[in-house]
């Protein structure tokens, strides 16, 4: 019978100089994952709703309707409730210049942040109301199997994908004051972010 691996040997001098692999899957998948505890379950953090607008670059007047749409979409403003650290819808300006497009510091789109209980009710509206609506909805993609667990691409648990701008009107925020918004604006892009504790990784 043909063994299944060559014999290793030490005086062999192809292999005198050459690490000898061990078999088996990596380490990483042989240990088991730590126990579930209270400090390291996976919680929902943030979810970021971005939105360029590409109209801005001639006027930024045109960002007022995707500043209202966001408000009433996430329900944020700035300072609300009293909370010093919420900072409602903030414009996006770009970081650097493109040639012919963009410059420096014009304003480019609008972003706004998440968090708390008005998370869950984004998500809720968000699978209740606007995904079975979609005509066209391919779900949302997620890293490849082949990723390894351990790169931080694949375990920061950042999720982002597109809405087109068909969406736009799918939200009941927007829906039930359609008259309010002078047209439909462009592709939304949702980034929900769900941390997983890195240094629970075995």
């Amino acid at each position: 019978m043909r063994p299944i691996r060559p014999k290793f040997d030490p005086e062999d001098p192809y292999v005198k100089h050459r690490f000898n692999p061990p078999i088996g899957p990596p380490a990483w998948v042989r240990t088991p994952m730590p126990p579930v505890t209270p400090e390291n379950i996976v919680q929902l953090e943030c979810i970021q709703l971005h939105m360029m607008v590409k109209e801005s670059i001639a006027s930024k007047s045109n960002l007022l309707g995707p500043i209202m749409a966001f408000r009433a979409i996430s329900g944020e403003s700035e300072r609300a409730g009293g909370r010093h650290t919420v900072e409602g819808v903030k414009i996006v300006k770009g970081k650097k210049a493109i040639g012919g497009w963009v410059k420096k510091g014009l304003a480019t789109g609008v972003k706004v942040d998440i968090r708390g209980p008005k998370m869950y009710d984004f998500l809720g509206t968000l699978v209740n109301f606007v995904f079975p609506r979609l005509r066209e909805f391919d779900g949302i993609p997620m890293p490849n199997a082949s990723v390894s667990l351990e790169t931080p691409s694949a375990a920061s648990g950042v999720v982002s994908f597109g809405l087109g701008p068909e969406s736009f009107s799918m939200f009941p925020q927007i829906e039930v004051n359609q008259d309010r918004y002078p047209k439909t604006y462009g592709t939304i892009f949702p980034e929900i972010m769900v941390p997983f504790p890195l240094d629970n990784l075995p």
